[in-house]
């Protein structure tokens, strides 16, 4: 499995270093103020993407770190029922049991 897994990061690399490799034409990127960015095109993309990626992470943060906060509550509660644990009444012989 663990051969597997380095063939497809293999060839996936070499997908993309060929990708790289054919896409390296200057592209114009018109910004505010008439300012324009000329690099070639996998440049672009990869800023891009990679700007993107930092922004979905930025974005999902906030739910990360309340998910990690009522982890820790969870299982600071856990640990206080495992260390307390609940008394069982033990019905005495002769009183009619409640539910």
């Amino acid at each position: 499995m663990r051969v597997l897994h380095w063939l497809w990061r293999i060839v996936l690399f070499l997908l993309l270093f060929l990708f790289a490799a054919k896409n390296t034409a200057p592209v114009s990127i018109g910004f505010f103020l008439n300012y324009q960015w000329q690099v070639p095109l996998v440049v672009a993309l990869l800023a891009f993407f990679v700007l993107g990626a930092l922004l979905g992470g930025l974005a999902l943060s906030g739910l990360i770190f309340r998910l990690r906060r009522d982890l820790a509550r969870s299982r600071a509660e856990l640990a206080a029922a495992r260390a307390n644990p609940p008394v069982a009444e033990v019905p005495v012989a002769g009183e009619a049991v409640s539910q």
